[in-house]
């Protein structure tokens, strides 16, 4: 979230080098309750510029029809690293999980 926590983005991802995690990046999205604001949303393509500030040569992996992220992963890093795009790309027509 913008304003909260959007400067721990590279702190998370470098984390991907030496660990063999799976970070997930969710937009923030609207639900009851958490007094959403557009103002407040880092969106994916805002996060990947980001990202590739820091790191070029981040590749962009296949994805599937059904695939809810966009996975990306840096040469020679045991993780990776993907992004829901709930709110700036909707993969609701495409999701095959319940």
């Amino acid at each position: 979230m913008r304003g909260l926590n959007e400067d721990e983005l590279l702190d998370f991802v470098a984390l991907t080098e030496g660990l063999p995690l799976d970070l997930r990046f969710i937009e923030y999205t609207p639900f009851d309750g958490n007094k959403w604001n557009f103002k407040k949303m880092v969106s994916y393509k805002k996060m990947l510029e980001t990202v590739r500030q820091q790191w070029p040569e981040l590749e962009k992996l296949p994805e599937e029809e059904s695939r809810t992220a966009k996975v990306f992963k840096n040469p020679g890093f045991q993780g990776q690293i993907s992004f829901i795009m709930s709110m700036s790309e909707h993969f609701c027509g495409t999701c095959n999980r319940l």
